[in-house]
């Protein structure tokens, strides 16, 4: 059976705004294929939740490529078969920027 996703405040804050900068300096074009991605790796990690490279400070938080430019952070609740999406990640900043790593 599937997980099911549950998005947390900061996720939805996150993707607003790489969905609003994508926009603004690409194109709509380019954030509906932004979207299309995130959505392909939502649902490989509602068949495969443990799919995600672990986090190195908190061994329950995994993430997951989106783009090149983003990943995504999310954890793993087994027992309630739920994926909580926590937070993106602009891979072209420091690693020390990086709340999960």
């Amino acid at each position: 059976m599937a997980y099911k996703i549950i998005w947390t405040e900061n996720a939805k804050h996150d993707l607003k705004a790489i969905i609003e900068y994508l926009e603004d300096e690409w194109s709509l074009n380019t954030a509906q294929k932004f979207i299309a991605k995130l959505y392909l790796r939502l649902d490989i990690i509602k068949r495969l939740p443990f799919i995600g490279k672990q986090s190195n400070k908190y061994s329950e938080v995994r993430k997951i490529l989106i783009t090149k430019h983003n990943s995504l952070y999310y954890q793993v609740l087994p027992e309630e078969k739920i994926i909580l999406l926590l937070d993106f990640f602009d891979n072209r900043q420091h690693w020390e920027k990086d709340n999960f790593a």
